[in-house]
């Protein structure tokens, strides 16, 4: 900006001078044209005079012309000195203009030296606002910058822990649906339906089991001791028993250990015994050995008899029991039916009459029959109707139970079966109507079934949660492709359904 008033300042002066030269041009030929002027006039009135002169004293030329030469050199001069005159005027004239354009010109430079030292001062302040400025926005962009790092971390990983949470939702339903039917099949292979259907559970049955190993640890622990500890008394009796032959009535007998071959010689050989004091001692002592042995003996097999009446009483009882249960399938021809309808795989049997719908039914008995079930129901954004009775055997899944083995249909009862427990509907008015907007028209609505699914309030409720987040038409816009899905699961269930019923 210096520079570019500079440039003009110096163009304008460059323009002043120019009109300055023109006008002492236009002033110089004023002065000219003034000065030719009065020269003319001049002449005009002293020609004026000469004819006056002549006319008047025609007759004395000859004398006169001597005179006339001297008056018109006289006249020469005075008009040289007259011009003379006005050159000196118009000098001194153009002197004073010429030192008052300095004094103007002087005063212009000051005064432009003036502003310009108020611009470069100006300047200055406003490049150092400036720079200032400018580094205030590299930071700020910094931080920006390094913000959106931060954000995009965070964001990458809250992704993760929402791909996390929903493989760790994915493995609890997986475990809980393994969990009941692991509870049926142990219901099915024992046959307690109808007997005590609530007191077996797969998890009581797995920590007792796990009890079990730790006490049965524990009793080899104790084996292990107490065979170390007879293995010690063991060593010690060898070293107190007596080898070879041994003699009675000596001194040495009181703290001697015999083995039962050595005591069948010695009662062998008791007539040739010497009759002494010491050997009828030892006899004696030998007697009483042997007899209380022979108690610990009857004793052990007095135990080993009521053990073995306990178990034989047990066993009559596992025997009258199987035959109940032998009586039992005989009675109940449906079951054989059913049996001859599924064929003979375990995996057949054991899941006859399994549906994975009931998951999410015991969960809802389970939470409304806790104290806390009605504070939980008045948090929750979502209302559940009353849960209606799921068909059982051939209404549920009959595709899923022919299969092998029951961990194959594990990941599909999960996925699609699995969110049909209770019937609850969603409170927001978008939502419901999107679900009214959408109504399931089926060919097999006729065996028992609504037009509409129903999922269960362990999912709405995480469904909910996703989406409170959202935009209003971004939620409706996913929520209506999860209708859209469900009821595709919907409608494959009910053809199976239908299905298992026409077969």
């Amino acid at each position: 900006q210096t520079s570019a008033v500079h440039r003009k300042l110096q163009s304008k002066v460059e323009a002043l001078r120019i009109l300055r030269k023109e006008l002492e041009q236009f002033r110089v030929e004023r002065d000219q044209y003034k000065l030719m002027a009065e020269t003319l006039q001049l002449r005009y009135s002293a020609m004026k005079r000469n004819s006056e002169l002549l006319a008047v004293n025609g007759n004395g030329c000859g004398a006169l012309s001597e005179n006339s030469s001297l008056a018109a050199l006289l006249h020469e001069t005075r008009e040289l000195n007259l011009k003379l005159n006005t050159e000196v005027e118009a000098l001194k004239q153009r002197l004073g203009e010429i030192q008052g354009d300095m004094e103007l010109l002087r005063e212009r430079e000051a005064t432009s030296k003036s502003r310009l030292q108020a611009m470069v001062c100006e300047n200055a302040a406003h490049n150092k606002e400036e720079l200032q400025w400018k580094r205030e926005r590299a930071n700020f962009i910094c931080h920006l910058e390094n913000l959106k790092k931060k954000n995009a971390q965070l964001a990458f990983d809250l992704k993760a822990i929402i791909d996390e949470k929903e493989e760790l939702i994915t493995e609890r339903d997986a475990y809980k649906c393994k969990a009941h039917r692991l509870n049926h099949e142990l219901l099915v292979a024992l046959k307690a339906n109808k007997m005590h259907p609530k007191l077996l559970d797969i998890d009581g049955v797995l920590l007792e089991n796990k009890y079990l190993h730790e006490r049965v640890k524990i009793q080899e622990s104790e084996l292990e001791l107490a065979k170390q500890s007879a293995s010690k008394y063991k060593t010690m009796l060898e070293t107190k028993r007596k080898k070879g032959i041994v003699k009675l009535g000596t001194g040495s007998n009181d703290e001697t250990l015999l083995s039962p071959r050595q005591v069948k010689t010695i009662l062998e050989s008791g007539i040739d015994l010497p009759g002494k004091t010491e050997t009828i001692h030892d006899l004696k002592s030998l007697c009483l050995a042997l007899l209380d042995n022979l108690n610990d003996k009857n004793l052990a097999l007095t135990h080993q008899k009521r053990t073995n009446k306990i178990l034989a009483t047990k066993m009559a009882e596992l025997e009258q029991r199987w035959q109940q249960l032998l009586n039992g399938e005989s009675e109940d021809p449906t079951a054989e039916e059913d049996d001859e309808d599924y064929g003979y795989a375990p995996s057949q049997l054991l899941l006859n009459g399994y549906c994975a719908a009931m998951v999410d039914d015991e969960e809802t008995e389970e939470r409304r029959a806790s104290p806390g079930a009605a504070a939980t129901a008045a948090v929750s954004s979502v209302s559940s109707e009353p849960f209606e009775e799921k068909p059982q055997a051939n209404d549920c899944l009959g595709g899923v139970l022919q299969s092998d083995d029951g961990m194959s249909s594990l990941s599909s009862e999960s996925a699609d079966s699995s969110v049909y427990g209770i019937d609850v509907r969603l409170n927001e008015a978008a939502i419901n109507e999107v679900y009214k907007s959408s109504s399931a028209t089926t060919d097999s609505g006729n065996f028992g079934c609504h037009g509409t699914p129903r999922i269960s309030s362990a999912v709405a409720r995480e469904r909910m949660e996703d989406l409170k987040d959202l935009p209003p038409h971004l939620a409706a816009l996913v929520q209506k492709a999860l209708h859209e899905l469900d009821m595709r699961d919907y409608e494959a269930m009910v053809t199976i359904r239908a299905d298992s019923s026409v077969n």
